[in-house]
């Protein structure tokens, strides 16, 4: 699936972090945004920062400036030598 995506979860929320980590490592157009301490509802106790990082991902989307993962992020793509 190469649709844009944009995982947000809180760094203390192990439920959901290694979930989002695994999305992003799977899905080529996926952005992984992990906000230090929020509460467990991320949209409500961090209502302000959700809705910012949400407009720009949208903005970002609809200007077609979202692009694919860069093929040199890739952890195999890493480790290879010239």
């Amino acid at each position: 699936m190469s649709l844009p995506s944009l995982m947000m979860v809180g760094d203390e929320n192990d439920h959901c972090l290694r979930p989002s980590i695994s999305l992003k490592k799977t899905l080529p157009a996926a952005g992984l945004l992990v906000l230090p301490k929020p509460g467990r509802i991320l949209n409500l106790d961090e209502l302000d920062t959700f809705n910012r990082f949400v407009a720009v991902f949208l903005a970002q989307v609809e200007a077609g400036q979202w692009p694919e993962r860069d093929p040199r992020a890739i952890p195999a793509q890493i480790m290879k030598t010239a």
